[in-house]
């Protein structure tokens, strides 16, 4: 991660802040940490002073990433408490009166009741502790290049773990070897796992966060596959679904309506439309066909440092699709005990339509 895209968000931040009358930011939220900092350690904090309050950058860790925080946050002046400085809450209280600072915010939604306790038991007379939503979620909406090759890098090694598994899918395996594939086949890219993969066939293919089982593969049924590889701290998320054997009729009659909601979405997707108009897009379709019923789920949501971010397209997302950001688009369709289909994309939206980050086709497969 360059400096410039450190100094960038730093920038941006401190402009929100200014916007909200904060004179600090305490962010302990692991990927806010990361995308501020660009440290990639756990268990470390940022405080943040503002301009009037000399604009500090405050690392705070302990003396297991004291050096890791060194050598990857030259942007930042590194505390080591528990042994210079005290513990997390009284660090926090003293870097703040040295900068003159009365109102800090922190992260509400990320915060344990227990340490905010420990915060505002450290706090001197005349300090506020000032809860606030979204600060530097708002920002990371849309990614910045540094972001955006190592979410291209990371679509690109799913490709791959994608094709390698179709090159080893038959009838007569089980889901958990095609999962222990899949996961081996993501280790020798280089690639941690975006989350635990979905690996589900035949009448379990309904299932849409099912996990892998002993049910052996057979003819004539459906395999949804559901993984992501996590290259430097982003996450790529697509979903394939192929047939093991023959298809039959209905196997293809629901795999082209999940196909061309799928299409339809991203056909319309561009900068400055809203999240409710492209899950639309996508759900008129494959009500109109008679499964609207049979799709519950969004159509997609954001993907960065975390696996769901904003936004999140659903019939009740107001948003407007921002330039930069990157969405996945996976409309589907669940019938119990017969199974499910879904077809998921991760995409880059720009000023006139979307840049799909996977290559692997689309087009329905039979193993």
């Amino acid at each position: 991660m360059t400096r410039s895209f450190i100094a960038n968000r730093l920038a941006a931040l401190r402009k929100e802040m200014a916007s909200r009358e904060l004179d600090a930011f305490f962010s302990l939220n692991f990927s806010n940490v990361t995308y501020l900092s660009g440290f990639t350690g756990e268990e470390s904090f940022v405080l943040l002073t503002g301009k009037d309050h000399g604009a500090a950058n405050y690392f705070i860790t302990d003396s297991r990433y004291t050096e890791q925080a060194e050598a990857e946050c030259p942007d930042y002046q590194v505390i080591k408490y528990r042994d210079k400085y005290p513990p997390l809450a009284e660090t926090v209280a003293l870097l703040s009166r040295e900068q003159g600072v009365k109102r800090i915010g922190f992260e509400r939604e990320h915060i344990p009741y227990s340490r905010f306790e420990e915060l505002q038991a450290a706090m001197p007379a005349g300090m506020e502790l000032v809860p606030v939503s979204g600060l530097t979620e708002k920002l990371r909406i849309v990614k910045d290049a540094g972001e955006q090759e190592l979410l291209r890098h990371a679509c690109a090694c799913t490709d791959a773990v994608f094709n390698g598994l179709c090159e080893y899918i038959h009838a007569g395996r089980t889901e958990k070897e095609v999962e222990w594939q899949l996961l081996t086949l993501t280790h020798e890219m280089g690639c941690g796992v975006s989350f635990p993969p979905i690996v589900v066939s035949g009448e379990r293919g309904s299932l849409p966060h099912g996990r892998a089982s002993d049910k052996v593969l057979v003819d004539g049924e459906f395999l949804t596959m559901d993984f992501g590889c996590l290259y430097g701290g982003y996450h790529a998320d697509m979903t394939r679904t192929v047939c093991i054997g023959s298809a039959t009729p209905k196997h293809i009659e629901i795999y082209n309506i999940v196909l061309e909601a799928n299409q339809r979405a991203e056909a319309i997707m561009r900068a400055g439309i809203s999240g409710k108009a492209v899950d639309a897009a996508a759900r008129d379709f494959i009500t109109e066909k008679g499964y609207g019923a049979n799709f519950g789920h969004g159509l997609g949501h954001g993907v960065g440092l975390d696996i769901h971010e904003q936004v999140f397209m659903s019939p009740r997302c107001e948003d407007d699709l921002p330039a930069g950001c990157v969405m996945t688009v996976e409309p589907g369709i669940y019938l119990p005990n017969w199974g499910g289909v879904r077809i998921e994309d991760s995409v880059l939206v720009t000023e006139n339509g979307i840049e799909n980050l996977f290559a692997a086709t689309k087009d329905m497969l039979c193993l």
